[in-house]
């Protein structure tokens, strides 16, 4: 750790210098970055470093210097932040401190070790500080900057809105807030009501009358769900101090960085709120993990404390096969899982938040959290189960490998009129790819399939892997021809040995074989992916597959919708018409017609009156 001398800093000619700490009491400064960090005055800019320590006779620093060999030989006065470094020390020297520690110079950011250790180190370095100063510089001079409340400059400063700022407000327990022209705005202590409508932090928190590790979880999160970095790992690092968690940092890790800082967390601590979140914006059959992605899920997480040493549980760690958890399941209506937590409902105090959860498989451990906008209460627990939820539950899309991949039959779409319906006159596919007995059927077979899948033919078919693959062939007919109507082959298979497709033919009555064979198509098979846009056109009928991809334990299922359709033949001359038709409105005529008498050996004429309006 290094300090700033404030030696000095009173004269114009002042020269930053760095001392290696050595146990003096100091200062520390909290403050907004320059937009452009360049801006600032940093390591790179103090040219020199130590001057030695104190001397061992006089007790007092020794007039030996130790010069940056990093320096860039540019002069710190000429930077934009020059006026807010010298503003700090020259604080400090008139409350009688001859060292401050101020984030932009005192940390070599170019030594990735060096950074690491400052970021782990820094809620310590706040809380042993003798006093913070904030500094607000888009709060101005003047009795406006002054002015307190939250319609004043000094609750809607920036500085409240920023990750890091969070740990320099809590941290140490004296802090003074200041202007941009350094005049004092107030102490913590007198502005914390202020302080507590502006972040919701307790007023016991903020005066350091409770300790901070007996706040909840997804309280402590909600102090900073508004809060911004100007790099998406440091929402995480910014937290390490305020749940007393070190890890290395790792940036470029992106939205992973909150999710490793949860799980360090949970490896001290058995408090249950952190899975107190909500995310409006999820959609309530989407799959998501027990953790949050973004400290904003714990925006209305607040009020959210814990049921302490209630009972005893069984320890809940991540595992290769997700979270492993024991939580009290409640089944729902509609097939979910209330999972009771070990909080209360904040309304009341009694009861149990519940968070939902939906089974991923028949008989499985594996669940996913759904409904992830609102949370549940229960009066009454469930039975005690062991779960593992996943945190990321990718989309199942056709090329996901699992043991056993299955087309299963589900929804036959016909055309636009009651009278052109199908159905499935007969189906082959290998019996030897239909289930085994050690593989379990899906949840839930298809029962819509029943109306038009023969009896005797399964309405579930193992998927044959390969390129150009053929799986099954489904013939087929109209239930009320207009005449000896062609059959609809259908062939289902593998595109590639990790997407499925199919192809179809029309087969007059003549090319239709005695028996269904996969052999004799599998030569002709070509198949084209299986999606909403992919059409095949035949002579008389339009045939579409679409495949929704879903998994069923070790079962990979490939719901199947056929659409069949009848192309309208139509003669030129009803083309001819039709094309007119199209161009020319109907005539209405507004009163009725008159028929004129001609004189003898003249013809009656109709005259029409009036056209469309």
């Amino acid at each position: 750790m290094r300090l700033l001398k404030t030696e000095g800093s009173h004269f114009a000619e002042w020269q930053p210098q760095l001392v290696d700490f050595r146990g003096e009491d100091y200062a520390i400064l909290s403050h907004r970055w320059l937009e452009n960090a360049n801006d600032e005055v940093l390591f790179a800019d103090i040219q020199m470093i130590d001057d030695g320590g104190n001397d061992p006779t006089t007790g007092r620093r020794r007039l030996k210097f130790i010069f940056n060999p990093g320096h860039r030989h540019q002069s710190p006065q000429t930077k934009p932040g020059f006026a807010k470094l010298r503003g700090a020390a020259r604080q400090a020297l008139n409350d009688g401190y001859d060292f401050i520690w101020i984030d932009t110079c005192c940390i070599d950011k170019s030594s990735s070790a060096e950074l690491s250790e400052a970021i782990n180190s820094m809620w310590m370095w706040y809380s042993k500080s003798t006093i913070c100063y904030a500094y607000l510089q888009d709060v101005p001079g003047g009795l406006d900057g002054l002015a307190t409340g939250l319609n004043s400059k000094f609750a809607q400063s920036k500085w409240w809105t920023r990750g890091w700022t969070l740990q320099e407000l809590l941290g140490p327990f004296d802090v003074v807030f200041f202007t941009e022209m350094w005049d004092p705005i107030g102490e913590k202590k007198s502005l914390s009501n202020d302080i507590v409508s502006i972040t919701g932090i307790g007023m016991d928190v903020l005066t350091h009358a409770r300790r901070l590790e007996s706040v909840s979880v997804a309280r402590r999160m909600s102090w900073a769900s508004q809060r911004r970095t100007s790099r998406v790992e440091d929402l995480a690092y910014s937290l390490m101090g305020i749940f007393s968690v070190n890890m290395p940092l790792l940036y470029g890790e992106g939205e992973r960085a909150f999710l490793r800082l949860q799980q360090e967390i949970m490896k001290d601590s058995d408090d249950e709120s952190i899975f107190a979140w909500v995310d409006s914006s999820a959609d309530p059959n989407s799959y998501s993990g027990l953790l949050a992605t973004h400290p904003s899920a714990f925006a209305r997480s607040g009020d959210i404390i814990y049921y302490k040493d209630f009972e005893d549980r069984e320890p809940y760690v991540m595992s290769n096969r997700g979270l492993s958890i024991t939580l009290h399941l409640s089944r729902a209506q509609d097939g979910t899982f209330a999972a009771a937590l070990h909080c209360p409902t904040p309304q009341t105090g009694e009861g149990f938040l519940a968070v939902y959860l939906r089974r991923l498989g028949k008989n499985g451990q594996h669940y996913a959290r759904v409904k992830c906008a609102r949370l549940g209460t229960l009066d009454r627990r469930g039975a005690l189960e062991k779960v593992y939820v996943r945190q990321s539950h990718p989309t199942h899309e056709l090329d996901t490998v699992l043991p056993y991949h299955y087309f299963n039959l589900r929804h036959l779409h016909t055309g636009t009129t009651p009278q052109e319906k199908y159905i499935l006159e007969n189906a082959k596919s290998d019996p030897l790819l239909q289930f085994v007995p050690q593989v379990s059927l899906p949840v839930n077979p298809t029962s819509h399939a029943t109306s038009w899948v023969r009896p005797g033919f399964p309405p579930m078919l193992r998927v044959i892997r390969g390129a150009s693959k053929l799986s099954a062939v489904l013939l087929f007919a109209e239930v009320e021809p207009e005449a000896a109507s062609n059959r609809i082959l259908l062939m289902l298979g593998s595109i590639s040995s990790t997407q499925v497709g199919y192809d179809a033919r029309e087969l007059s009555a003549n090319e239709v074989p005695a028996t269904l064979q996969l052999c004799n198509f599998e030569s002709s098979f070509r198949p084209r992916p299986a999606d909403a846009v992919t059409w095949i056109e035949l002579d008389n009928y339009h045939i579409k597959v679409e495949i929704e991809a879903q998994v069923d334990g070790s079962n990979q299922l490939f719901m199947t919708d056929v659409t069949i359709s009848k192309i309208s033949k139509i003669t030129p001359l009803q083309a001819l018409g039709q094309v007119f038709s199209d161009r020319l409105e109907p005539f209405v005529p507004t009163r009725l017609p008159t028929m004129k008498k001609e004189k003898p050996g003249g013809r009656k004429i109709w005259q029409r009156l009036g056209r469309n309006g």
